[in-house]
């Protein structure tokens, strides 16, 4: 009896480990088991592009025709490489843009010639929706990357009210064309319409600024860096009501972001705070002009009011600002300027 069950116990071992080599043999046949996260840019585009030809060439009454998802599974890829890049702490908008557009580009091109191939077929393999979703990472990463390589070059136009030089029109067309690509693919990317606020107003269109920043702002409530961009909006169309209010809210949500995290304001919050110093600082100068030519008591009182709200935001600004900054020297100029208690 004994060795029968040891006989027994024996061959199904062999029969049991037999089994897993074969299963193991049809998972690698048909690609069903994990494989290695692929990080070369141009390896995966190719193998996107070859999965893409073989939906094309599928042939009615396949047993096992070529599926969306391998097209979408590369495509995956290339958009998780162009997040971890442009959201890395050390990202360079100068030194790190080829490797971006390496990376998003591919992702942008294939998902739309997917994507249009999709929507000629109906059934459940078909994934024209997750085409465009990514189209439109795509297009956020690449616009997003065009931008901070334009605005690295061209830092005099930054900030608050713009610069006097205009920027590069091609570089602006270049990017309103990604945008709007990316929104085509999925008109509520809240981020694409931020950017396409923030590349218009740069363009002088401030009108249609304002626009894309509020449709933002309802897709993403309480966004500072959208509520404290269209403040400096508002400002250019010399609302300056509206600039206030949204400027108000960009530090409050900036304030409250931080509370949730238990972290003390950022880098953004510093921006804003300095934003609003600006803010009231112009308005005490033009408030004092217009007292030295019309002499009266409201004149001096919103003067006063102004200038009292620059010298409280220039002196938090300057308490987190690094002494030596540019913006830090800027605002000792500005406090200095104020008009006197």
């Amino acid at each position: 009896m004994k060795f029968t069950t040891a006989k027994f116990i024996g061959s199904l071992f062999i029969t049991l480990l037999v089994g897993l080599l074969m299963l193991a043999g049809v998972y690698r046949h048909f690609g069903l088991g994990g494989q290695r996260l692929e990080s070369d840019p141009t390896a995966l585009a190719a193998q996107a592009k070859e999965a893409l030809d073989a939906v094309r060439n599928r042939r009615p009454g396949e047993r096992r025709p070529a599926s969306y998802d391998a097209v979408l599974q590369p495509l995956d890829r290339l958009l998780q490489l162009s997040r971890e890049l442009i959201h890395s702490v050390d990202y360079d908008p100068m030194a790190d843009f080829d490797k971006l557009f390496a990376t998003a580009m591919p992702a942008f091109t294939i998902a739309g010639e997917a994507n249009a191939q999709a929507q000629t077929e109906t059934g459940p393999l078909a994934k024209d929706f997750r085409f465009n979703a990514q189209r439109a990472e795509a297009a956020q990463y690449l616009a997003a990357a065009l931008w901070s390589r334009t605005t690295a070059n061209h830092a005099s136009a930054e900030g608050f009210g713009g610069g006097d030089e205009p920027y590069p029109p091609a570089e602006i067309e270049w990017t309103l064309s990604t945008i709007n690509a990316g929104l085509e693919a999925d008109p509520e990317n809240r981020s694409l319409w931020y950017l396409r606020g923030a590349v218009n107003r740069a363009a002088g269109l401030f009108a249609a600024a304002a626009r894309d920043l509020e449709r933002s702002l309802e897709l993403d409530p309480g966004n500072p860096e959208a509520e404290n961009a269209l403040g400096l909006v508002y400002i250019d169309l010399k609302q300056l009501d509206k600039a206030e209010e949204h400027i108000e809210k960009a530090r409050a949500a900036a304030l409250q972001i931080a509370s949730a995290n238990g972290t003390a304001p950022g880098a953004d919050y510093t921006t804003i705070i300095f934003n609003l110093a600006r803010f009231h600082e112009g308005l005490a100068a033009f408030y004092a002009r217009e007292n030295r030519l019309a002499p009266s008591a409201e004149n001096a009182r919103l003067t006063q009011k102004h200038s009292d709200e620059a010298r409280k935001h220039l002196g938090e600004f300057l308490s987190r600002e690094p002494a030596g900054s540019p913006d830090a020297a800027l605002a000792r100029r500005l406090l200095d300027g104020l008009p006197s208690q």
